[in-house]
């Protein structure tokens, strides 16, 4: 009698042979890539610390050259007398601050005027510039408006509370065409 089934004990052992071979394979394979990407991060972490090490030596000399000149400032003795007090107190009282002055003769001038000379002696200022004149022929009412604006501006009559026209005169019909030469002073 033939037995009804026949089982092939080979094959079946040739097919585990196989996936063990297989998950040898994969066990390897995923052992290789960890140990590659540990490796990968450990030079990483390693070239971070050097560079981090390179940055801290830089900062530590930094370090050391403030606190040089720290202690080099600290070692300075600074001797002040009661007369350089009283000098620093007259030039503190008596400064002019003359940003904010040009400022405001500068955004005081009426459009096509330019300032061509500024001088100070101490208690006037002085002050040059040209014009161009108008069709409308308005150059006196632009002039006078300026001079109103300055010396209603704070930031200008803090200082100079008197503003005063020098002179006034129109020159020229050349190629530029008319101009408006003036002058004025103010003073303390």
């Amino acid at each position: 009698m033939e037995p009804r089934y026949r089982i092939n004990l080979v094959r079946l052992i040739r097919q585990e042979e196989w996936r063990s071979s297989m998950r040898r394979k994969r066990l390897v394979s995923l052992t290789a890539g960890s140990l590659a990407l540990l490796v990968s991060a450990l030079m990483y972490a390693g070239w971070q610390i050097v560079e981090m090490e390179a940055v801290l030596k830089q900062e530590q000399a930094k370090l050391s050259r403030i606190e040089a000149e720290y202690r080099q400032y600290t070692d300075t003795e600074a001797l002040i007398g009661d007369s350089d007090i009283r000098l620093l107190d007259n030039l503190k009282n008596n400064a002019t601050f003359w940003t904010r002055k040009l400022a405001a003769i500068a955004r005081h001038l009426p459009d096509g005027y330019a300032t061509t000379a500024l001088s100070y002696d101490g208690g006037s200022l002085f002050l040059e510039g040209i014009g161009k004149v108008s069709s409308r022929q308005r150059h006196l009412i632009e002039l006078n408006d300026y001079m109103k604006a300055l010396g209603n501006d704070t930031t200008f009559n803090d200082v100079f509370k008197k503003l005063y026209l020098n002179s006034a005169r129109r020159e020229g019909e050349g190629k530029t065409g008319k101009v408006l030469r003036f002058s004025l002073t103010a003073e303390r």
